[in-house]
């Protein structure tokens, strides 16, 4: 598992290296206007995208390794998994169009957000599958293509002289869908050589696995509306300034690079996602609710500490590093910079905790913790009309996130007490039964 994870780790740093270039050649080659376009399409795929697909990711990743745990065939999950996501994919497809008020009225630019939500539905399903059938090594490639492709189309936009924000958006599209090709290949010839699902269709008169089907069906919809919300808070600083002050472009597309900048830390908490998830899932499944504490609490201290430091750092440098790496014109000061940086490593901590709510089926929970924050974040946008508008988002994001982080640390705590409890009066109970009979 830890080989597995430094792998991961190592294509989730080639993703966000291919993140940080594509939008540092993409504000070297674009004006203002067409890269706050960027900027927007960049949040709303990164929002309602992940938002959407992610749950498919997470939820393939649990079914899958629950069902290879207890030996039974995984096709019937997978199946789900991919008409689920298809049936989203369509969806986000044709309201699309809803964000033309947000880019300028720009149909390529709506056809390039409609491209890429598209492309995270192939993505999040591939990854799900292979990290649910334990293949690490190529969950790890399938990011590491990622971010090449990240790098190598927009230096060839960008060195052909390309000003075309809609040529910069459609790396988006390709970049996932390309890199998933050789992925989805070897997912595929795993699962054509499943013994259990070899067992399954030379059994007599099976069919189907309806079950199968449930696993994933169960909790899906709360824990899709907790990602939605969750990833609609990660990126709503720059929503928000597009809203509340819709002339600043220059602004809208340096908030988005400060937003890369501080949310740094959250490609390693990506790239300990799925092994997380699989080692808490094995834990409650166990029963084992002081090992799955300990796991996710020693994550949470990691990941938030991480953060913390992020933090520091960019609201000491960021000013810099937005002139320099993003080619901003407009950068916001340092105090909103950290105020960003403490809003992200809440952010990441939720995020970690949320987890591990999901490996204890409680995606309830993890849906109101989520509508707390984003209900404390529109809040936060109705402050006083006299402080500056990228200081209202980012005390809004900071106050939206650590409301969550601390949701989803009483929850995470009191359902696995609730578990543990349960746990010993079913022992206790089997020992005066077996006492009874003894007797």
């Amino acid at each position: 598992m830890r080989r597995a994870g430094s792998a991961v780790g190592a294509g989730t740093a080639l993703l966000a290296g291919g993140c940080y270039v594509h939008l540092a050649l993409a504000g070297r080659a674009l004006a203002p206007g067409g890269l706050a376009r960027l900027s927007t399409v960049w949040a709303l795929v990164f929002s309602v995208g992940i938002g959407l697909f992610f749950p498919v990711e997470q939820e393939l990743t649990r079914a899958l390794t629950a069902r290879r745990a207890g030996g039974r065939g995984v096709r019937p999950v997978v199946r789900r998994g991919i008409r689920t996501a298809a049936c989203l994919a369509l969806a986000a497809v044709c309201l699309a169009p809803l964000a033309l008020p947000l880019l300028d009225g720009r149909l390529r630019m709506a056809a390039v957000l409609a491209g890429a939500l598209a492309g995270l539905a192939v993505a999040h399903t591939v990854r799900g599958v292979l990290a649910g059938l334990g293949l690490f090594p190529w969950y790890a490639a399938q990011l590491a293509g990622d971010g090449l492709l990240r790098v190598a189309l927009p230096a060839a936009l960008w060195t052909a002289g390309c000003r075309d924000a809609a040529a910069f958006g459609a790396v988006l599209v390709a970049a996932p869908v390309l890199s998933c090709v050789p992925a989805a290949l070897r997912a595929a010839g795993a699962l054509r050589g499943d013994a259990a699902d070899r067992a399954v269709a030379a059994g007599p008169a099976v069919v189907a696995d309806p079950a199968g089907a449930d696993e994933l069906r169960r909790g899906f919809l709360p824990l899709l509306v907790s990602s939605l919300l969750s990833q609609a808070l990660a990126n709503a600083p720059v929503i928000g300034i597009r809203l509340l002050a819709p002339g600043a472009a220059a602004l809208t597309a340096a908030l988005m690079g400060a937003l890369v900048l501080v949310r740094a830390p959250q490609f390693l908490v990506t790239s300990v996602q799925a092994g997380l998830l699989a080692a808490l899932t094995d834990r409650w499944a166990r029963g084992d609710t002081r090992g799955l504490l300990r796991r996710l609490g020693a994550a949470v201290a990691a990941v938030g500490a991480v953060g913390l430091v992020a933090a520091g750092a960019v609201a000491a440098a960021g000013p810099w590093a937005l002139r320099v790496l993003f080619a901003a014109t407009a950068a916001p000061g340092r105090v909103d910079l950290l105020l960003l940086g403490l809003g992200s490593a809440a952010y990441l901590t939720a995020f970690v905790l949320a987890n591990g709510l999901l490996a204890m089926a409680g995606q309830r929970a993890q849906g109101a913790a989520w509508a707390v924050g984003a209900a404390v974040l529109l809040a936060g946008w109705a402050l006083p009309a006299g402080l500056p508008p990228v200081t209202v988002v980012g005390a809004s994001y900071l106050a939206g996130a650590w409301s969550v982080a601390v949701v989803l640390a009483v929850a995470a705590v009191r359902t696995a007490r609730r578990r543990a409890a349960l746990i010993t009066e079913e022992r206790d109970e089997h020992e005066r039964t077996g006492h009874l009979v003894d007797g």
